[in-house]
Parts: C-alpha cells; structure tokens; sequence
C-alpha cells in the first residue's frame, strides 16, 4: 500500500513526466493525419496551450518538472521509464501512426482530454494534504480547467465525422485502446510506489 506522503508523489512524478513530455508528440500526428483544414484548428489549439500559451510561455513539461523538482524529497528528476510507461507511450504512437483520424481522434479526445480533470482531482487533494499550495503545483489544476476547454474542442472535431455506425466505431475502438493503455500505466506505477515504499519503510527499521 501507498501513504500519499512526498515520496510517493515523487516515483509518480517520475514515471508520468515521461507522458507529459511526449503528449505534444500525439497530437502532432493527429494533425498530420487530419483530413481538413477546421480539424487541423480544433487540434492546433489544442497544441497552442500544450506549448505554453495561457502559463506564463512555459510548456506543459518545463511547468511539470518545475513541481517535481520542488517536491520535498531527495531522489532525482530524470529516472528512467518503467515498462508500463514505456508501452503506454510506445503504443500510442505506434497506433496514432498506423491507424485512421478517427481512431486517432478517439485516443486524444475521449481517451485523454476527458478524463485528466477526473484522474487529476484526488492528485490534487493528496498534494494538498502533504500542503502544496495551488501555485506550486499549477500543472495540476491548469490541466484540469484546459482539458475541459480542450475536450470540447475535440469534441467539436468529433461531431464532424461521428456519423454513422463505422465512424463512431473508430472514435470508440480509439478510446478504449487509450483507456487500456492507461489501465495498464497505472497498474505498473502503483506497483512501483508499492516496491518503493517497502525499501522505504525496510530502511526506516534499520535505521531506528
């Protein structure tokens, strides 16, 4: 089990700035693949906000590392990626590169958009519990107030070509192979915290 003290915080960190960085990736290969010039809008503003605009010209990554940095925990920023970090971005690309719009359309909109500001709020209560203030993790709420305005930014792109039984079919498939992936992330992060946190308290006994 975790304890949602600031190590914890820290191996989570870790792992997901290795998603942050590379969100930007996926919604490049969206745009390239849109098939018109008003489903290349909806997404560049997407991409306009990911690179900085409404956050003082700091990328979402640069505002991320800010936080984990000043987290009150001795271990390093830069940690490798674990597995299920690794398969998660591997497979997104791999999938944004070789499958249709709408599929793709369906990873980012449905599969990440919506559902950051729900996976973001207990984030957020347990930073604040340990006694973050809202300016010191401002990645965190940011997200959450422009992921709502970004959902419905796509979702305007999807309401373009959901007509019909194939076209929803791909925006669902989409969808779910994120949400898989994700369910997957977060099982192999919360095995990790579980691993460290027994070091943890293994070396506390030694110590005392």
């Amino acid at each position: 089990a975790t304890d949602g003290s600031p190590r914890d915080f820290v191996v989570f960190g870790q792992q997901h700035i290795h998603l942050v960085g590379r969100f930007t990736r996926y919604l490049e290969e969206l745009l390239i693949r849109a098939p018109g010039s008003e489903d290349k809008l909806w997404i560049a503003k997407v991409l306009v906000d990911e690179y900085g605009e409404g956050s003082e010209g700091k990328d979402h990554a640069t505002l991320y590392r800010e936080w984990l940095e000043k987290l009150p925990a001795p271990d390093p920023v830069d940690v490798e990626a674990c597995p299920a970090v690794q398969q998660f971005i591997g497979g997104h690309l791999r999938l944004l590169g070789e499958q249709p719009f709408l599929f793709g359309l369906g990873m980012v909109g449905p599969g990440h958009e919506w559902a950051i500001p729900t996976m973001f709020e207990p984030i957020i209560a347990g930073l604040r519990r340990i006694g973050q203030q809202d300016q010191g993790m401002l990645y965190f709420p940011l997200h959450c107030e422009q992921d709502e305005e970004h959902g419905a930014w796509l979702e305007e792109a999807r309401r373009r070509h959901a007509a019909g039984d194939a076209a929803q079919e791909l925006i669902l498939s989409g969808a779910e192979e994120s949400l898989r992936l994700r369910a997957a992330l977060w099982d192999g992060i919360y095995a990790r915290l579980q691993v460290t946190g027994q070091v943890a308290r293994q070396g506390a006994a030694v110590a005392s």
